[in-house]
């Protein structure tokens, strides 16, 4: 599992490219190759990833460490789009030990009003300083003169509320450092509405018990570990190979999401992973024995339907998991696909090889 997360995530399949509108020079929408076993899933997704014309914009600046273009207001005349992820760091600019800057513009759903936001960056190579609305958000790796490279590191921070404007445009803005080699923002970039201000989950070893079910939202797991995300701890608790073990998330869902069409992010999962909220299952992904698959690295995508809500009270987010060998557990924050935001067209871009797969027993 350990070999796989370092490898499959910094090169995921989903192709979530978020881009702005340019109306001068309008393309043609890009294939969106989604197979679906659930129609109910498939409609959902469909509706949270429509291709739209868009793109990220990037400026590359040589060796300019000390100008800031995070702001809000900043003229982007001289930027020029670019698709993530990015391949073309070097025709752009050339050499080692060198900046470059991505913004993107997106509007915060206003149904999520003061709730904070999860970008989930990807890999960026060498080092970078991650901003929203001209406020730091994030760094991974260093910058000269003590310069260190991050360039295996998932990205994954929280954009407070209180950063936020609602309703209105905002920023990401990301300053990225090449020391040598290839550079840039070579993930596919998701945002999304943090589902719970508590990135504390509730755990439940589970052995090689496969048929035991703790997804009833009223079950008491008052007693079960709490587990801070990312889980590193999976190992501690039960080091045997071919285990289980669920996770428990309390939420509130706001009436302000009735109607909407969502999509939950659910983090990365080592090694399979089956997911339920309320009880009800919204997803699976990898397999369990007797026909146990690993699925470390991949997006977990999974409409999120709305009749399994309990709007205006509480919710649980429950995930069973199994693992193989080697480490195990969640390793990210659960988020609501920002798919619904609407700022130059912002949309999430094509899906190019993603199964909406049914759970599994």
């Amino acid at each position: 599992s350990s070999s796989e997360l370092a490898g499959g995530m910094s090169d995921m399949r989903v192709q979530t490219l978020y881009r702005r509108r340019r109306p001068s020079s309008p393309r043609p929408r890009p294939g969106c190759a989604v197979v679906s076993r659930v129609l109910p899933a498939f409609l959902a997704l469909l509706l949270c990833a429509a291709p739209a014309y868009c793109d990220w914009l990037f400026h590359p600046v040589g060796g300019d460490g000390a100008t800031d273009f995070s702001a809000l207001d900043l003229d982007e005349a001289q930027w020029f789009a670019v698709e993530l992820p990015d391949r073309d760091w070097d025709r752009h600019q050339s050499g080692d030990s060198v900046y470059g800057w991505y913004r993107y513009h997106f509007t915060a759903d206003a149904a999520f009003t003061g709730r904070d936001m999860v970008l989930k960056l990807g890999i960026v190579d060498d080092a970078d300083a991650t901003y929203c609305n001209g406020v730091q958000i994030g760094q991974t790796g260093a910058f000269p003169p003590q310069a260190s490279s991050a360039y295996n590191v998932d990205r994954e921070y929280v954009i407070p509320a209180a950063t936020l404007r609602y309703g209105e445009d905002n920023v990401i803005a990301v300053k990225a450092f090449d020391m040598t080699g290839f550079g840039g923002l070579v993930g596919s970039p998701r945002l999304g509405y943090r589902l719970s201000d508590d990135d504390t989950w509730r755990f439940c070893p589970a052995g090689t018990d496969g048929a035991a079910d703790y997804s009833e939202a009223p079950l008491d797991d008052s007693a079960w570990v709490q587990a801070p995300m990312p889980d590193t701890e999976w190992d501690k608790r039960q080091p045997e190979d071919g285990v289980f073990g669920w996770y428990r998330l309390h939420f509130h869902a706001p009436e302000g999401w009735r109607g909407k069409s969502m999509v939950l992010d659910l983090g990365s999962a080592l090694d399979a992973d089956q997911a339920f909220v309320n009880a009800t299952p919204i997803g699976a992904t990898g397999g369990s024995p007797p026909q146990a698959r690993s699925a470390a690295g991949e997006p977990r995508l999974y409409a999120l339907p709305g009749e399994a809500l309990n709007l205006g009270g509480d919710n649980v987010l429950a995930a069973k998991l199994y693992n193989g060998t080697a480490r195990g557990g969640i390793w990210g924050r659960p988020a609501i696909l920002a798919a619904a935001v609407r700022a130059r067209v912002f949309n999430l871009g094509s899906i190019s090889s993603l199964s909406i797969k049914p759970p599994t027993y």
